[in-house]
């Protein structure tokens, strides 16, 4: 797949949001091409010029996806597309939203001992210097789960 997506050119200004369009609708009626098609995706928008497109499609795809429940999964995918463009976008997945409020509490350990609870109040799991060197477009080897091999 990469070798077919690095060379993409965009050959006028309004294919984007076709393109875009088709992806998304893919991704709206199957869950399992979440990374891919956010890897597509970030390919795409960095070919993008004009950062008021680029918002203006990250909001369409948000509010398409408002409209179907449990979508956890690729709003956490959203986020990996959109955390070079808007570090402090809010998104309703507390996963999500664990990336910029450290308070927030994805699991419940009320019922592990004090001392293993300070632990995960003392150590964040999010490591702001590995989303500083995050790339903008999305490496394959991010969203593969099995060596091309296989």
């Amino acid at each position: 797949m990469e070798d077919r997506i690095s060379p993409l050119k965009l050959y006028k200004e309004g294919n984007s949001k076709v393109l875009i369009s088709i992806l998304v609708d893919i991704a709206f009626k199957n869950p399992r091409t979440y990374p891919i098609i956010i890897a597509i995706l970030s390919k795409i928008l960095s070919l993008e010029t004009k950062s008021e497109t680029i918002i203006e499609i990250m909001n369409s795809i948000e509010k398409k996806f408002d409209r179907i429940p449990n979508v956890g999964h690729f709003l956490i995918w959203l986020q990996r597309l959109t955390i070079k463009i808007d570090r402090y976008k809010n998104y309703s997945e507390s996963l999500c939203q664990k990336v910029n409020n450290k308070d927030i509490n994805i699991w419940d350990i009320s019922w592990l001992n004090k001392d293993i609870q300070q632990v995960f109040y003392d150590n964040s799991i999010i490591n702001d210097e590995d989303i500083d060197k995050l790339d903008k477009v999305i490496a394959i080897n991010e969203v593969t789960i099995f060596n091309k091999f296989y």
